[in-house]
């Protein structure tokens, strides 16, 4: 049977995502698994990453799920996608061996250009609403990495850090609000070896003012920013809603096995999500009460 992992905090676990090096990425090892997901503003599609028998490459899928296009063909592998608002370029991480960096290209994959350079390791970018900035999370290539969040301007300029290195947390999975005046995002203690059950914070672009808001993995803010989506324990099965200010918290689907990417769609009258089983990984699209769900694109793990 094919298997696929996520080498990251939310699915496999702190100490093994530290032992891999480079944290909270795609490593598909040959295999079959989609990877981030990144739904297009005018909702026509969905801009996601997956494998098949090679490298992961970036590819794009219609709302109704009926028409897929791949979008790059890298001999190098691609993933941790994110489409800029304006819907003009997609932002996505190229990995080769320990070399992993930002990568920027039109929204059909075309004119490709690396952002970052160096020994450093650059991973789940994420456009702001105003399509200036990206948010991304900074680790080494080696084991026992500490895993950060910067910031850098669309074009790859000025690089600030968001919340510092320590060796006391690991930070990941950055997202912005809507407002584009802070960043929503997991943060997992180290010492904390055996629950591994991350926590929800929120910084302004300054990186002032850092906020625990509450337990959960992956946040997703609404596009009328009310809401907060997470996953949550048991292996992040469980898919969460609570209030901007980490009140109202409620679970809305329990059996997202393995879940491992939220998005809202652009209206914010679904999340997208990205699940799996032993079977198959999918992307599902989920109504903010939790009821109809619909999946729009499988991919069989065997």
């Amino acid at each position: 049977m094919k298997t696929w992992h996520r080498v990251g905090l939310s699915l496999i676990g702190l100490a093994f995502s530290m032992e891999m090096g480079c944290g909270h990425k795609w490593q598909y090892d040959g295999e079959f698994g989609i990877g981030s997901i990144s739904p297009l503003p005018d909702q026509s599609a969905i801009v996601y990453s997956a494998a098949g028998t090679g490298p992961s490459h970036i590819y794009s899928v219609s709302w109704n799920g009926q028409k897929t296009r791949q979008l790059t063909s890298d001999a190098r592998a691609d993933s941790d996608v994110c489409v800029a608002p304006s819907e003009k370029f997609l932002v996505f991480v190229r990995q080769q061996g320990n070399n992993v960096h930002l990568w920027r290209a039109n929204v059909d994959g075309t004119s490709q250009r690396q952002l970052t350079f160096g020994p450093g390791c650059e991973t789940q970018p994420t456009v702001s609403p105003h399509g200036d900035r990206i948010a991304y999370v900074v680790s080494d290539p080696v084991p026992g990495s500490t895993y950060a969040l910067s910031m850098m301007w669309t074009n790859g300029t000025h690089r600030q850090i968001l919340t510092p290195r320590s060796t006391s947390k690991q930070d990941t999975t950055p997202t912005f609000d809507p407002t584009g005046t802070k960043v929503y995002f997991s943060r997992f203690p180290t010492a904390d070896t055996v629950s591994l059950r991350g926590e929800v914070w929120a910084v302004n672009l300054s990186g002032n003012g850092g906020q625990c808001i509450g337990f959960g993995d992956d946040p997703a803010a609404s596009p009328d920013g009310k809401h907060v989506a997470y996953f949550d324990q048991p292996q992040n099965q469980t898919l969460g809603l609570m209030n901007a200010n980490g009140s109202g918290r409620e679970i809305i689907h329990q059996n997202v096995d393995y879940g491992t990417c939220i998005r809202y769609s652009p209206d914010g009258h679904q999340l997208l999500v990205n699940g799996g089983d032993s079977n198959k990984s999918t992307i599902w699209a989920i109504p903010e009460d939790g009821t109809g769900t619909r999946a729009i694109t499988s991919i069989s793990l065997k």
